[in-house]
């Protein structure tokens, strides 16, 4: 897999994904995140825009949170399972719900994710593709080390 283009947004800020190619789809890498949900915050960040034509200049509402129970219980967690099923609400959410996440916040609790997201009707934007699903194929966590702090996740997108 290489990466497909940089770290930088159109105006020039960083952001803490990107996308990267694989054979057949495409992947998200997040990188240098402080915490699991800001990673998640951010994953759903990049399967959005990643798969817009243009931005739509209407202005974002809030809608009705997202719960999503966690597949760990306490202090363990399935991040990557955690992670496919956050994503694949949202690419739910996109295609049946007709509601398109500009962005959203993400807390958690002992039992559950709580999406609080500001959407947009979804036939307001321009697809430059079709997210099918989110993939288990490298798929990847990893939770801060002791060097960087940081948070790192990778991943697939079948188009």
């Amino acid at each position: 897999m290489r990466s497909f283009g940089s770290s930088r947004s159109a105006t020039g800020d960083h952001v803490p994904w990107s996308i990267i190619e694989t054979t057949a789809d495409m992947g998200l890498r997040i990188e240098d995140t402080v915490s699991w949900p800001e990673t998640i915050e951010h994953a759903i960040h990049g399967l959005q825009t990643f798969a817009l034509i243009s931005e739509s200049d209407i202005q974002p509402r809030p809608s009705e949170s997202i719960r999503i129970l966690r597949t760990g219980s306490g202090e363990i967690i399935d991040f990557e399972r955690d992670l496919v099923r956050v994503l694949d609400e949202i690419v739910y959410r996109n295609d049946v719900q007709d509601e398109w996440i500009v962005r959203a916040e993400v807390s958690m609790d002992e039992l559950s994710y709580t999406i609080s997201p500001h959407v947009i009707d979804a036939s307001e934007v321009v697809r430059s593709v079709e997210v099918k699903a989110i993939t288990r194929h490298g798929l990847c966590v990893n939770p801060p080390d002791e060097t960087t702090g940081m948070w790192y996740a990778q991943v697939i997108l079948d188009l």
